[in-house]
């Protein structure tokens, strides 16, 4: 679908409740965790694990490493590149090779680590949006108006 949303995975619809009733589409079910790739320093396998316990469970299988690693690298670097700035008292401009100032690569490099994260975490449904429609799968039992709508519909 060019140019528009990317559809959500069947996974995540469940979890928010399938609130529009539409079908859920049958999906390729992948089993499996992800497992953390080889050669991560120690800052990037915090921000792994650290994420690992944000994304609800049931979405994550072994094929999502390869999002989950780009986030993980891009927000340990993202860190990284804070520190820095903060170590340069957050100065916009530095000294160029030609001695004249220039604007502080530093930003630009965050920026690019703040929008890499920025779309995994969209992929992971990390978004406060995203968080904010994920709900317990068996909630809507308790809903008095679930289950009313729930009888009408069932005859």
């Amino acid at each position: 679908m060019p140019g528009g949303m990317p559809r959500k995975p069947a996974a995540l619809r469940q979890l928010e409740g399938n609130r529009g009733h539409r079908p859920i589409p049958k999906e390729i079910q992948v089993d499996g965790v992800p497992k953390m790739p080889d050669g991560f320093n120690a800052a990037e396998k915090e921000r792994w694990e650290e994420i690992l316990a944000t994304v609800p469970h049931r979405i994550l299988t072994s094929v999502d490493v390869q999002v989950l690693e780009r986030m993980a690298r891009a927000w340990a670097s993202y860190r990284s590149l804070c520190t820095q700035i903060n170590a340069l008292n957050g100065r916009f401009l530095v000294q160029g090779s030609a001695g004249t100032p220039i604007p502080n690569p530093l930003y630009k490099l965050r920026a690019q680590e703040a929008a890499l994260m920025h779309r995994c975490g969209e992929a992971l449904g990390m978004s406060p949006i995203a968080r904010t429609k994920i709900i317990e799968p068996n909630q809507d039992e308790d809903d008095p108006l679930a289950q009313l709508l729930s009888m009408a519909a069932n005859g």
